[in-house]
């Protein structure tokens, strides 16, 4: 049966865009941030009206934002690559490279911590590959999956749930992790 609507969710038109969302919400979980909400939504005009079949997602880290250290800024680069990274992960695309706006920005995050362009994207790169790896894990994939599946079905998740789900698929349990989020 849960095949079967993982199956359902992956022809929808909106899987990509889930898939994208739910890696950030793995990622930024992982590095032991808090999400208050994941958000799948269609892009719509002033009027309402759809535009074309894009869709756009949203993940909002909840909490008050912490100090700005070389720690944070590694976990909101690491989040914002985690989309592309899930997308990559999920067509089996080992070869593609982060979009242009998600890279330079990224690359400006991490300029606050390096003298040099040249640091920065050598630094964006690295994180880079630490976020695939992450996303690599198959605990955390079955996680950033049924996210996705979620998503399609109900549009949004909510933090409490997020983190929920999280534990229980990633660690087996929700008490094991539990201390993460204390």
């Amino acid at each position: 049966m849960e095949g079967d609507r993982r199956r359902a969710a992956r022809e929808d038109p909106r899987w990509p865009v889930a898939v994208g969302q739910a890696g950030s919400a793995v990622v930024s979980l992982a590095r032991g941030r808090r999400v208050e909400i994941i958000v799948l939504g269609r892009t719509v005009d002033a009027r309402g009206g759809d535009l074309a079949p894009y869709f756009r997602g949203r993940m909002t880290p909840s909490g008050r934002p912490p100090p700005r250290t070389q720690r944070t800024v590694e976990d909101e680069i690491m989040t914002l690559l985690a989309a592309t990274a899930a997308v990559r992960h999920d067509e089996g695309d080992t070869t593609g490279s982060t979009p242009e706006a998600d890279y330079q920005a990224a690359v400006e995050l991490a300029r606050e911590y390096s003298g040099t362009l040249e640091e920065a994207e050598t630094f964006v790169g690295y994180l880079e590959e630490q976020t695939a790896g992450l996303l690599a894990d198959e605990r955390r994939w079955e996680c950033v999956e049924t996210f996705a599946e979620l998503l399609v079905e109900r549009g949004a998740i909510d933090g409490r749930e997020a983190r929920f789900v999280f534990q229980r698929v990633v660690f087996g349990s929700s008490r094991e992790a539990s201390d993460l989020w204390r």
